[in-house]
């Protein structure tokens, strides 16, 4: 049984492999390399209990394998949904690049879950909770005033992250 977590070699994906691990979890983890980096990956990289693979979430067919074979070998229990689009400004000159690093690379780890018989549950408390958290550190790029979480339920935030793209 093992924890997968999507976009693991980001700042917080590789924190939270290396916290996991140090836990005594299996963790394996899948990014496109996109935005986040190889060297992220250091502390965890050569660790018995941690697998890596590059692999683009976007791509329907090609995550489909990667993550059934994954699956196959150690059954995922626990998934933590961290790849998106970090860079905002992108976001915001190229609406393309939101829809494929955040849009489609949720969708597509929804339905696979749910083709391999995981608990949907899961993807969706990590994409919720931790995603708009990164956002909200950076507070509203257009004014100095910084969004507290502690100022709006969760829900809010999600909705100022989505209209803030």
């Amino acid at each position: 049984m093992s924890i997968f977590i999507t976009g693991v070699a980001g700042f917080i994906g590789c924190n939270l492999a290396r916290t996991m691990l140090d836990g005594g979890a299996t963790v394996a983890g899948f990014d496109n390399l996109c935005r986040g980096s190889i060297e992220n990956l250091n502390a965890v990289k050569k660790h018995a209990n941690f697998s890596f693979e590059i692999v683009d979430l976007a791509n329907l067919d090609a995550y489909r394998i990667s993550l059934r074979a994954l699956h196959a070998r150690s059954p995922i229990t626990e998934v933590w949904h961290l790849a998106a689009n970090s860079d905002i400004p992108a976001g915001v000159a190229d609406a393309n690049v939101d829809f494929r690093d955040t849009f489609m690379t949720t969708f597509n780890t929804l339905i696979l879950m749910k083709e391999l018989g995981i608990d949907a549950q899961h993807v969706v408390e990590a994409a919720i909770r931790i995603q708009p958290m990164a956002v909200v550190l950076l507070g509203d790029i257009e004014s100095p005033q910084p969004l507290h979480l502690e100022l709006a339920p969760i829900r809010d935030i999600v909705y100022w992250c989505v209209g803030n793209h």
